[in-house]
């Protein structure tokens, strides 16, 4: 299940009926398939059902010829059928509500679609799909080459910043941890030990005038 939703790049949709308890996993058409299906559908060379179940056979996540002969048809035809209306088929007003839905997942304000959006402008040669295919050092490091190219290409470009993310927020140490105060508590202790192992080698004379010096 886990290395199907993997391969799917996680848009795998399932329909699951009660009767029979039986689960039906499958993929949506890409655009130029849906397209392939719907001019085939409208000239008449596949009426709706036959549109539907061939849909069916390309999108279903396992193998159709060997699903039971019981089976009623209409149940694959109606899947069939869902899936059309998932990859297009929906009317202006599902469509509208599914680009706010995608708006919000896809916000221009997270720092996610500022990297994202930065890399496109800057490097057109990648798409979206290899961003997201990418591990999350690698994305890192294209980004910030992405923020050098726009940086000299851009007047005025300015690098993201926890300001730009969290307006107001203090950056914190890594981990909880103040690095900066242990080093220079390190380096003072370290101090308190080379000033003593050199009064160590002083003479009595010296440590007098040393004394008198401090005060």
């Amino acid at each position: 299940m886990i290395d199907e939703i993997l391969e799917s790049g996680g848009d795998l949709y399932q329909t699951i009926l009660p009767e029979g308890n039986l689960a039906f996993r499958y993929r949506l058409l890409s655009l130029r398939e849906y397209n392939v299906f719907r001019k085939l559908r409208s000239n008449g060379i596949l009426n709706e059902y036959e549109c539907s179940m061939r849909v069916f056979e390309r999108c279903f996540l396992g193998e159709a010829s060997l699903l039971s002969d019981d089976m009623p048809a209409g149940i694959l035809i109606s899947i069939g059928t869902l899936i059309m209306w998932l990859s297009g088929d929906c009317d202006s007003f599902t469509l509208m509500e599914d680009i706010d839905r995608h708006r919000l997942q896809n916000s221009p304000n997270s720092v996610y679609s500022y990297m994202q959006a930065a890399i496109v402008t800057a490097m057109p040669m990648y798409t979206v799909d290899e961003l997201e295919s990418w591990n999350r050092e690698k994305f890192l490091k294209i980004f910030t080459i992405a923020e050098n190219v726009l940086e000299k290409q851009r007047e005025g470009y300015n690098r993201l910043t926890l300001e730009k993310v969290e307006p107001g927020k203090k950056k914190k140490p890594a981990h909880g941890i103040d690095f900066e105060k242990e080093n220079r508590a390190i380096r003072k202790h370290q101090n308190s030990i080379d000033l003593e192992e050199t009064e160590a080698k002083l003479t009595k004379e010296q440590l007098r005038k040393l004394n008198q010096a401090r005060r």
